[in-house]
Formats: C-alpha cells, structure tokens, sequence
C-alpha cells in the first residue's frame, strides 16, 4: 500500500507506522506524511473512483490532513 501511494505522490517522504502511532486498532497501519495536507482526502477518494488501483484486503481512511489509516476490509 505504502508503494501506491508514494507513486501517487512522488514528491514526498511517506512513513509507514503500525497501529500504535495513531492509536488504531491492533492490525491497522496508518501512513504519514506531512508535506501536502491534502494527500490523504485525495487517495481515499481515488480508492472508490479506480478501485483497481488498490489491494482489494485494505480500506483507506483519512485519519488527519496528513495521515491515512489502512484497515484490513471485511
């Protein structure tokens, strides 16, 4: 996931943090990056738009402006 994403956005320094950065639940990942705090609104929106793009086992979530949650789907 980490990898979509910094081809999404190439211009940054993504990191990928286990679930005890932002106090997710246990099996969650967030990833963060605190450059344009608009990324994380734009990959959860393209997630519904071109769903191909992504591993069909995780959800996205915008957490904060410059943090997305990645959640095991249901």
């Amino acid at each position: 996931m980490l990898a979509a994403v910094e081809r999404m956005f190439p211009c940054g320094d993504f990191a990928l943090f286990d679930h005890t950065h932002e106090g997710l639940a246990e099996g969650s990942w967030s990833i963060a990056y605190e450059g344009d705090y608009d990324w994380p609104m734009d990959v959860s929106e393209r997630q519904f738009l071109h769903p191909e793009e992504f591993p069909r086992e995780v959800f996205l979530e915008p957490i904060a402006g410059w943090c997305l949650g990645v959640y095991a789907a249901s």
